[in-house]
């Protein structure tokens, strides 16, 4: 649920927003597929935020942002390799609740879950 003020500033849009969605779990409770629910919260000015669910075994594969993100850890613990599977420079790093992880535009990075877990997306954007 977004809760947002009723005025707008000249855009035409809310001043200000309240995400009270952000840890909730996965909507599909089998594991045929195994990757993560990506929904699209809401786009702000200069950030789209978005909620990641994942169920035990979820992993989303190797790619890129096509802008600066930051990964904000809301529930369990998320494995994020930070560059290409096959390169001894990759780096691994635990998200946690209360964690945040900032990697910079276009760099290749992997996420995975061995636990129910959410994360928030912030994909930032240009003015």
């Amino acid at each position: 649920m977004v809760d947002q003020n009723t005025s707008s500033t000249g855009g035409g849009s809310a001043a200000w927003a309240l995400f009270d969605t952000l840890g909730q779990a996965h909507s599909d409770a089998s594991n045929d597929r195994a990757v993560p629910e990506v929904k699209l919260l809401d786009v702000r000015e200069g950030v789209r935020i978005i909620r990641i669910a994942f169920r035990a075994g979820d992993v989303m594969a190797s790619h890129k942002a096509p802008g600066p993100i930051v990964l904000l850890g809301q529930t369990g613990d998320v494995a994020v390799r930070i560059g290409e599977d096959d390169d001894a420079d990759a780096e691994d790093v635990t998200l946690r609740p209360g964690s945040a992880l900032h990697i910079d535009t276009s760099k290749v990075h992997s996420l995975s879950a061995t636990e129910p877990a959410t994360v928030t997306l912030l994909l930032l954007m240009g003015s």
